[in-house]
């Protein structure tokens, strides 16, 4: 499960997609972006097509990724 929740293989290339969006956006829009979809994988945890695990390891990865974010913002 690790895989699919942390690395997706549909969002590899030569760089992962989230960090895409930090050159193209910015840190603070990525920020706000981990923010809601954390709040959103707990939302609808065990809702749709996921087990509730699932959702819930997603929603720890954003919230994990935004203390990243928030660390990296504050060591600048």
């Amino acid at each position: 499960m690790a895989n699919s929740v942390d690395h997706p293989s549909y969002y590899q290339g030569k760089r992962e997609c989230i960090d895409v969006m930090i050159d193209l956006y910015g840190v603070e829009a990525v920020k706000a972006f981990c923010k809601c979809n954390s709040f959103k994988y707990r939302f609808r945890a065990g809702k749709k097509y996921l087990e509730k695990e699932q959702d819930l390891a997603k929603a720890e990865w954003y919230e994990n990724k935004l203390h990243e974010l928030n660390k990296q913002s504050s060591d600048d």
